[in-house]
């Protein structure tokens, strides 16, 4: 724990903060999963908005930290702009689940929506500013020696999807649906601490990562077994989602068009679809479909890619030297041996 304090942070109001957030996190995603709501039945929504604050103030106090001005490029640590990013897109979760714990249903997607498109010119901004346009945040994100070209590519393409679809779930006009998309951007961050800080390696941080973003689609699939809202906003989080993959990869739309368009056919789909099928039909396939988004709609792939990230994080903690590549048998029984160990 000593390793994580700094004396550039002034009266410790980083750490203390961040130890909030995990706090803070842990007890709604239990409550999420427990109740099927991550802010308690008994909790005012001006305690709620209180709370949710330090997931702001965490990345703000974290400006006060220096980091190397030159990006990483041989393992995940924090620099400059996705400091920056991180900060921008807690802000637009916390203030998107403000908007949906303070206001009406309606006036809640208008606001959502600004917030979103705000969020996206700060992102630009910092872009242009501290980034570098051939280098994104995330596709250039360095990975474990012995991982395959392909499944670089397909983590890569799991990692924007989930991206999208944490974007669309700050769109749902449903606070808990835009709270757990938190889970993923603060740990981002705490694991490239722990890299910088030799606590952990590039592999860790992966798994973590991978794991974070799709907590998301338990979480949807918990609260739509408890409540019709949940419900509505999980089959507009896949639906705007799916949308918005398609404009943006396939059409090559502008992010702002694209969500301009995409949530407009995921709140008109997903009213109709929740407003024909009987509930039980309609929470049947919702779940099934966050099943499938889970998998990243191609299981075997991308399931056997966190494998052989776990896997290389078990091996991580052995040695220094890299792993070699893993063969179809031997993932196998790293499942085995990761699956004994929890």
């Amino acid at each position: 724990m000593a390793r994580l304090i700094t004396s550039h942070d002034k009266l410790h109001a980083h750490a203390i903060s961040g130890a909030l957030c995990l706090a803070q996190l842990l007890v709604r995603w239990l409550l999420l999963f427990m109740t099927g709501s991550a802010f308690a039945a008994a909790e005012s929504a001006i305690f709620s908005v209180a709370a949710l604050a330090v997931h702001a103030l965490a990345p703000l106090l974290s400006l006060s930290i220096g980091v190397p001005a030159k990006r990483n490029m041989s393992s995940p640590m924090v620099w400059p702009e996705f400091r920056m990013h991180s900060l921008i897109f807690s802000t637009r979760h916390v203030a998107s689940c403000t908007a949906a714990l303070l206001l009406p249903s309606p006036l809640a997607r208008v606001a959502q929506l600004a917030i979103a498109h705000a969020a996206m010119v700060a992102a630009s901004i910092t872009t242009e500013r501290l980034g570098d346009p051939n280098q994104r945040t995330t596709s250039a994100m360095p990975y474990p020696p012995g991982v395959g070209a392909s499944d670089v590519a397909m983590v890569k393409d799991a990692y924007a999807y989930a991206q999208l679809l944490a974007t669309a779930q700050s769109l749902a006009g449903d606070a808990h649906l835009s709270y757990m998309a938190l889970l993923a951007i603060q740990l981002a961050p705490l694991m490239m601490t722990l890299v910088r800080k030799g606590l952990a390696k590039s592999e860790h941080y992966h798994f973590v990562y991978a794991c974070a973003l799709a907590m998301p689609a338990l979480g949807m699939a918990s609260a739509s077994t408890h409540n019709a809202v949940a419900m509505q906003a999980s089959a507009f989080t896949l639906i705007c989602g799916v949308v918005a993959r398609e404009l943006r990869f396939r059409f090559r739309f502008g992010k702002h068009l694209t969500w301009l368009v995409a949530p407009a056919l995921g709140w008109t789909l997903s009213t109709a679809a929740i407003g024909v099928l009987p509930v039980r039909a309609a929470t049947a396939l919702v779940v099934c479909a966050l099943a499938l988004v889970f998998a990243g709609f191609r299981p075997p792939r991308l399931a056997a890619t966190w494998l052989v990230l776990a896997f290389r994080a078990r091996e991580g903690r052995r040695s220094l030297k890299p792993a070699p590549k893993l063969s179809a048998a031997r993932a196998g029984s790293a499942c085995v041996a990761c699956v004994a160990a929890a």
